[in-house]
């Protein structure tokens, strides 16, 4: 879809075209480092990686359809997701536990 040879996108991602036709074939040798450049340089957001191995990894089907939606909107949700509901949420848990008052909505930036 980029319109670029090997050859651009290998020194683009810092790496040999050689080991870039392996990373392409599905060679169980690259690092996550290596399929992160390249998935940079095409675009592609990490969560095209790590949700799929948070699915598979909790024994979940991944929704395959997901990995052809708007892939960039999807993790900031799950960034904002774990900012506001599971950070804030147990920041506030541990607050009142403290016996510290707790303004939920200004913590969440609501009025």
């Amino acid at each position: 879809m980029e319109r670029i040879t090997q050859a651009q996108l290998a020194a683009e991602a810092g790496i040999g075209v050689r080991w870039l036709r392996e990373i392409e074939s599905g060679s169980p040798k690259p690092s996550i480092e290596d399929h992160l450049r390249c998935a940079g340089r095409l675009g592609l957001p990490a969560g095209y990686f790590f949700l799929p191995m948070m699915f598979l990894q909790n024994r979940r089907s991944f929704p395959a359809d997901l990995l052809h939606g708007d892939m960039n909107r999807l993790q900031e949700h799950c960034i904002e997701f774990i900012i506001e509901d599971y950070y804030l949420g147990a920041v506030i848990r541990k607050g009142r536990r403290a016996g510290v008052p707790v303004d939920d909505a200004s913590l969440r930036g609501s009025e």
